[in-house]
């Protein structure tokens, strides 16, 4: 296994964190699209993955 630090091709590049109220605000956000997914799908179970997903992918949609 090779060390990062050690291989010259790699290079390390500070990123910025988003700030942790972001991150809730967002989860929240997801999570009531989900929800209002479920509602419409008619309340079926087992779909909680495939919810979140869609619900994911528009909110993230809508910020951009």
């Amino acid at each position: 296994m090779t060390n990062v630090t050690q291989n010259p091709k790699v290079q390390c590049v500070p990123i910025k964190l988003e700030d942790p109220q972001d991150s809730e605000d967002l989860k929240r956000k997801i999570a009531g699209r989900a929800y209002e997914i479920f509602e419409r799908r008619g309340r079926v179970p087992n779909h909680d993955i495939d919810d979140w997903l869609e619900a994911e992918s528009e909110v993230r949609w809508e910020l951009h």
